[in-house]
């Protein structure tokens, strides 16, 4: 074996790596987004709800209620920019290891 050929081996023993490391972010990211924004969403939801009701005094919606529904938003905009830059990022990883090829 000579040390072109040790070269080649060791770039793509690399390449396999990041695309299984790239993978298994991809699938947690899922598994996460499913985890994190159901219940995110039935917050938000629940806060909606709350802030249109007629019977909580205005004071606790300010108190509570506004900040929650504020936070909560945030939250699955965050989240959902994070999601996109990873799965723009993906994409880029993958056409790079492609044009490796």
């Amino acid at each position: 074996m000579c040390i072109r050929d040790r070269h080649d081996v060791s770039a793509l023993k690399e390449s396999l790596e990041l695309r299984r490391r790239e993978e298994y972010k991809t699938l947690l990211m899922g598994v996460v987004s499913h985890e994190v924004r159901s219940p995110l969403n039935a917050v938000i939801g629940m806060m909606s709800v709350a802030k249109n009701d007629e019977s909580i005094p205005e004071t606790l919606k300010l108190e509570y209620v506004e900040p929650t529904l504020i936070a909560g938003r945030l939250m699955s905009v965050s989240y959902t920019h994070l999601r996109a830059h990873e799965t723009g990022r993906n994409l880029v990883c993958r056409l790079l290891l492609e044009k490796k090829k």
